[in-house]
């Protein structure tokens, strides 16, 4: 278990469970040995399933224990997630006063998005396919219009993090939003961290991170500035029902343009921040096992391109999801709350921020043999318990289905038009998994820890 000090970092930019697949939550290397569980284990016999701290005078409790938020949830009756999100659409859009859209969101936003993107509203809502379609042209111009057509050098998280950018932007809004913000929104996603601390307001400091921001916002509300004018009269081309229905609902509600703006880029990055170090870290898996990656490959070639429900592929997308740095749950106590857990009593006071860390249920050793290693098979029995990457009970990221399948159709697609091999290192190498960087989404090496990148030779299949 990560020290307390530890703990206590990731508040830096904590926000909802969506919101965390911007950082690695966590100074907290997954390479542990067994002995280092041993003394995990230690620790939370002395501290128990919640480990209370401060960050910044702020009062933070950490819960390890599987669904235990979710008890006390509902038995507390003061645990909200208004506060953490009106503090990450502050973040993301720099709107000072966001109480009313933080209302909006969670009245009439998150209702849409749960009901669309559903098991039953995904498949009619066009997203997935649409999703495939971005991803076939981000494959045909790729970052700094690269061509494929011979085999090309890249780093792995840029291919990854503009595929899936550029993909995602496409299947929300359509061919006309400007896919070139991407780099924006790389600049933006690797300082994050910086808008969420006390040093947010040092201009030196954050100053790349503010013009980012102020940038997306602009993109956005240039991107619905004509329909918004014709008082939604107008259609946006090939923009998704998903989003058709948030931005005439934002009207409904009487939001302003920038507010409006604001609710669709929070949006998109909860869905592009979710799936894109999820498809690093399982890319870079399998790229570092040459067996797992031959396997994969006739797998995925040898079924329709449409088909993504292969063994295999299942295996290894559960896998990444329990392995790699996964959403936080997080909540805030409205009011000062007393309750007694396993024979201890505990008191959180009102404004403390309660998060849901679900590494130590991923790392269990009795319910995942050798948990600190990647097993891209550990999921192809059907008795073996699955991962809860997204959250718990009726906050859980509205996401996870759409997440999920963008992560298996990143893959596949890969998998069937290029031929992929790492650059430089020995068939045993891999990225480094870092929980004490934060912020980015975008090339992990940005981070200035090179370890965690790889460069790849990508070559166009015909």
């Amino acid at each position: 278990m990560a020290s307390s000090s530890g703990i206590a970092f990731m508040l830096t930019i904590c926000g909802l469970p969506a919101l965390a697949g911007y950082c690695y939550l966590f100074k907290q290397e997954k390479q542990r040995s067994r002995r280092e569980y041993a003394v995990a284990e230690d620790y939370q016999d002395k501290h128990g399933p919640i480990c209370q701290t401060k960050l910044w005078g702020r009062l933070v409790a950490v819960v390890t224990k599987p669904l235990l938020l979710t008890r006390l949830e509902n038995e507390l009756k003061v645990l909200h997630t208004s506060g953490p999100r009106q503090e990450k659409i502050c973040m993301l859009t720099g709107i000072a006063d966001a109480v009313r859209l933080t209302e909006v969101m969670e009245e009439r936003m998150i209702p849409i998005t749960f009901r669309e993107l559903s098991p039953n509203g995904l498949l009619p809502s066009g997203l997935l396919t649409s999703f495939d379609k971005g991803l076939a042209l981000a494959f045909a111009t790729a970052p700094g219009h690269t061509d494929f057509t011979g085999a090309q050098n890249i780093s792995l998280s840029e291919f990854v993090s503009y595929s899936v950018f550029y993909a995602t932007a496409f299947s929300f809004f359509g061919p006309k939003f400007p896919v070139e913000s991407h780099h924006d929104f790389s600049v933006l996603a690797s300082n994050a961290h910086l808008l969420r601390s006390p040093i947010s307001r040092w201009s030196l400091v954050s100053r790349k991170a503010h013009a980012a921001r102020s940038a997306m916002m602009k993109t956005f509300s240039r991107f619905i500035e004509e329909w918004w004018y014709a008082d939604g009269l107008d259609h946006i081309e090939g923009i998704s029902p998903l989003m058709e229905r948030v931005l005439q609902a934002s009207k409904e509600e009487e939001l302003t343009m920038e507010e409006a703006a604001g609710c669709l880029f929070v949006l998109f990055c909860d869905a592009v921040t979710n799936v894109t170090p999820m498809s690093f870290w399982a890319m870079a898996h399998v790229l570092k096992d040459h067996s797992i990656y031959r396997s994969l490959r006739h797998e995925t070639r040898s079924q329709p391109a449409s088909h993504l429900y292969g063994p295999l592929l299942e295996s290894v997308v559960q896998e990444t999801l329990r392995w790699a740095p996964s959403p936080q749950p997080t909540r805030q106590a409205v009011a000062d709350a007393d309750f007694a857990l396993e024979g201890k009593r505990y008191r959180l006071k009102a404004g403390t921020q309660i998060v849901s860390d679900m590494s130590e249920y991923h790392f269990d050793m009795d319910l995942y043999p050798q948990p600190q290693i990647f097993q891209p098979k550990r999921f192809l029995g059907e008795s073996l318990p699955l991962p809860r990457p997204f959250g718990e009970g009726k906050h859980m990221c509205k996401g996870m289905y759409l997440a999920v399948f963008q992560i298996k159709s990143f893959i596949s697609n890969t998998l069937r038009s290029f031929d992929l091999r790492v650059m430089g290192c020995r068939a045993t190498d891999t990225p480094t998994e870092n929980h004490q960087q934060m912020g980015s989404i975008r090339a992990l090496a940005d981070m200035g820890d090179t370890s965690m990148d790889v460069a790849i030779s990508v070559a166009r299949r015909y």
